[in-house]
């Protein structure tokens, strides 16, 4: 029915056929979840306005890609896959209301709204042996009680490269994102429209080469690095990243269209003076600061050596820290300022590129109860899903299914079921894609060894040697063993804190307080945080953190959880703590950020003095070459003490917190070239999960690798 008034038609009918008549009392429109796609990658578009019951279509740049079904009253949501097919730029993504045959209505009757969308490579980009060590890597952890919030974890299909300046225009590392299902078991009521099909789950950063470890960085919740420098250079109306750069261990940047930085993430390098290129090797002396209180609040005793305490050694002549005086001579001098840290990252990552090498060329050992995960993809990038064959003696003892549900990448499992005592027996599986191009990979099933679960291990390259004894100095490595890992207290009981910026606060200098003075409040604040807990052995503590942060202030004043943005009038104290430690510390300014050496870090001593009498001790490189007794010192505070250590990371740009540890092993056969001699070699994984200081910022608490140049620990009170 219509009813004509003047040259208006008003519509009050709901539906006649298919035809959408009722007036609507907002236009169409739509929203999606992503605003940068790639191939096949799973949308969720909110849609509002459409008339209820009318059919909707999808179009791809104009074309008909997927039909909808009827419209809701009120916002809905639907999901769409981006075409396979689709070109990497801009894209036009619309939805309309639809005749039966999927056309768009016209004219009057018309209902539609769009968006932009920027569509990248996506996988494709990615070698496959990457590729593959990223599947494994989730697929180890899926379900494991390190990551809970990964037990249906599976990899996106956003990857993007990451750039060191060393290395020119080759990708140094690639960075994939991991999603994850929100609505775990959740039933949904009739009619009800799906949830979002997925959240961000965290990312991995890939190194491509022996320059860094082969996973260097990973972290299980929120949105990638890159995603987050994109919408960090939108909201300060920086134009949109064009290429991404990972520069240490924690130091990112996002370079625009000019060449310019539009982004970052973490500390911005400082310039390393006077650092000669064997600096890693020739400078091996450390250093080491132990104070003893005084409980009566003097100054307590103080134990010091090795360069840059008051009586020892030198440092390297003209070793000093600098800013840099743009973008461009950061680029330009990076190589000559952290050749050495360089190296030292190279010799730390030496041997798991060994034992990745030596996996991929003389096999992977498998035992009885083995699950391995194959994950498979062509170097050429063929859609179908590949065949798989295993032959060879070990055919009979496994158990093979392919598996296409978890992730964009389908995996083939093998289960060992029985071995042969006494005999090393070989299997092989031989992959052949929709192309014809096959790979093939070498296993061996050992036997007359312990019934054990191990998590799987992705091989890295594409074909293996069938001949394992005929190989000089051949290694067998087995599937690791599964994680271990420890935690100084829970989330719950870290103190989520960040620097202070220019003229926040106390700060009247002309750049943040410092990583520095973050670390050591975050840490005091733990300590706080616990004695007012009665968790022993910190009793007594409890005047670590006072009122409003002052020396004067109550002792029964407990430590703020966070710090927010802005400040809070309780979060304040925090503020005039972290001031003072940064004071005691001496930071200094350096590009933007607080500095501080790591022979200054001890000073954080004189705060606890007259507030709590807790011991404190500091372990480092002067002139910041990662060791393994540094690392060892962290580990030992968190696994034997429950107790978070201060930790140094990249070029001596951050001091974060840790509180969590992470390794696993898996043996390694070692054999002369006659297959004799044969010994055991036990290859680790280490990394710390670390709390950056970075209140407010999606990668606050982040997996890190382990390798530090620093370790500052304090004590309970004796």
């Amino acid at each position: 029915m219509f009813l004509l008034i003047g040259s208006s038609l008003l519509v009050v009918a709901m539906l006649i056929g298919s035809v959408p008549v009722a007036a609507q009392s907002q236009p169409p429109s739509l929203a999606v979840n992503r605003s940068v796609v790639t191939p096949g990658m799973r949308l969720t578009l909110t849609l509002a306005g459409f008339t209820p019951q009318i059919d909707l279509s999808a179009l791809w740049n104009g074309s008909r890609i997927a039909d909808l079904g009827p419209a809701v009253a009120g916002s809905f949501t639907r999901t769409l896959e981006v075409p396979l097919d689709a070109q990497a730029g801009t894209a036009t993504l619309r939805v309309c209301a639809a005749l039966s045959d999927g056309t768009c209505f016209t004219g009057e009757f018309a209902q539609q709204a769009e968006v932009q969308l920027l569509v990248e490579p996506g996988l494709g980009i990615v070698p496959a042996a990457l590729l593959r060590r990223a599947a494994t890597f989730v697929a180890e952890l899926r379900g494991s009680p390190l990551v809970p919030n990964w037990a249906e974890a599976r990899l996106g299909t956003v990857a993007r490269p990451l750039y060191r300046p060393d290395l020119g225009d080759v990708p140094a590392y690639y960075e994939i994102e991991v999603l994850g299902t929100p609505t775990l078991g959740q039933q949904l009521e009739p009619n009800q429209a799906p949830p979002p099909a997925d959240i961000p789950a965290g990312f991995i950063i890939l190194a491509t080469g022996e320059h860094d470890l082969p996973i260097p960085h990973w972290h299980s919740e929120g949105p990638t690095l890159t995603e987050q420098m994109r919408a960090q250079a939108q909201a300060n109306g920086q134009a949109a990243p064009e290429q991404f750069f990972k520069l240490d261990t924690l130091a990112y940047a996002a370079q625009g269209p000019k060449g310019e930085v539009v982004a970052t993430l973490g500390s911005e390098l400082v310039r390393i003076v006077g650092a000669s290129p064997d600096l890693h090797q020739t400078f091996t002396e450390d250093s080491m600061m132990e104070w003893t209180p005084d409980p009566e609040g003097g100054e307590g005793t103080t134990i010091e050596r090795g360069p840059g305490t008051p009586n020892g050694s030198a440092l390297p002549d003209g070793f000093t820290l600098a800013e840099w005086e743009s973008w461009e001579a950061l680029k330009a001098g990076y190589t000559e300022a952290y050749t050495p840290y360089m190296a030292n990252l190279r010799d730390l990552a030496a041997e798991a590129w060994t034992f990745e090498r030596e996996a991929s060329t003389f096999g992977l050992g498998l035992r009885v109860g083995d699950i391995y995960h194959l994950p498979l993809i062509g170097e050429t990038g063929a859609g179908s899903t590949p065949a798989v064959a295993l032959s060879g003696p070990g055919e009979t003892l496994v158990e093979g299914v392919l598996v296409e549900n978890e992730g964009p990448l389908p995996f083939y499992r093998i289960t060992v079921i029985e071995d042969r005592p006494g005999t090393d027996v070989e299997l092989i599986a031989t992959v052949t894609y929709a192309d014809n191009t096959s790979e093939q990979f070498t296993f061996f099933i050992i036997g007359a060894l312990p019934n054990r679960l191990y998590l799987p291990l992705a091989l890295v390259g594409n074909s293996a040697t069938r001949n394992l004894v005929a190989q000089s100095g051949a290694h067998l490595a087995q599937s690791w063993g599964p994680w271990r890992f420890w935690w100084a207290g829970t989330k719950v009981d870290q103190r989520i804190y960040r620097q202070l910026r220019r003229d926040e606060g106390p700060n009247t200098s002309r750049c943040v307080s410092g990583c520095g003075a973050t670390a050591w409040a975050m840490l005091f604040g733990w300590v706080d945080q616990q004695a007012h807990n009665n968790v022993a052995p910190w009793v007594g503590s409890e005047g670590i953190y006072r009122t409003g942060g002052f020396a004067t202030g109550s002792p029964a004043a407990i430590a703020p959880p966070q710090m927010n943005n802005p400040l809070t009038t309780e979060q304040q104290g925090v503020a005039t703590m972290t001031w003072e430690i940064r004071g005691r510390i001496g930071t200094f300014c350096a590009a933007g950020n607080g500095a501080t050496f790591p022979w200054r870090m001890s000073d954080a001593r004189r705060y606890l003095q007259n507030r709590s009498p807790n011991p404190l001790r500091t372990d480092y490189s002067s002139v910041g070459i990662k060791r393994d007794r540094f690392r060892n010192a962290a580990r030992d505070s968190i696994v034997l003490r429950g107790t978070p250590a201060i930790i140094g990371t990249g070029w001596l740009s951050h001091y974060p917190l840790a509180y969590g540890y992470a390794e696993r092993t898996r043996p390694v056969r070692s054999c002369n070239i006659l297959g004799r001699n044969c010994s055991w070699k036990t290859e680790f994984q280490r990394s710390f999960f670390v709390n950056q200081g970075w209140a407010g910022s999606d990668d606050n608490l982040a997996w890190v690798s382990s390798g530090t140049w620093f370790v500052g620990q304090i004590y309970p009170t004796r």
